[in-house]
């Protein structure tokens, strides 16, 4: 879900010459992704870089994609908070709370 919100953010940044998206995109890269990457080979697993389904440019305009980064990046952060015991002890969850801010 993190790579998704990335990617998102990524298409749109490129889409619409945002520097502000390419920054919040930058910081799930070297934050929770970042963390994720280093920590799932030491349990034998890997981050999987599986393309979005509806592609990442899901929206009929630049509102609905905004709408659309914002639920995936409310479900990351809720999903994360479901499952902070298993996560790495580098993760800070609230970088969430912050990009939910921004988007």
């Amino acid at each position: 879900m993190n790579y998704w919100s990335m990617m998102l953010l990524l298409d749109s940044a490129y889409r619409r010459s945002s520097t502000p998206e390419v920054a919040l995109a930058q910081a799930i890269m070297l934050g929770p992704l970042n963390s994720i990457a280093r920590y799932l080979p030491t349990k034998g697993a890997a981050v999987p870089f599986d393309p979005l389904s509806p592609g990442f440019n899901p929206g009929i305009d630049d509102a609905s994609n905004k709408r659309i980064t914002h639920l995936l990046l409310q479900e990351t952060r809720d999903l994360a908070r479901d499952l902070d015991n298993l996560l790495p002890p580098d993760f800070d969850i609230r970088i969430y709370d912050r990009l939910l801010q921004e988007v």
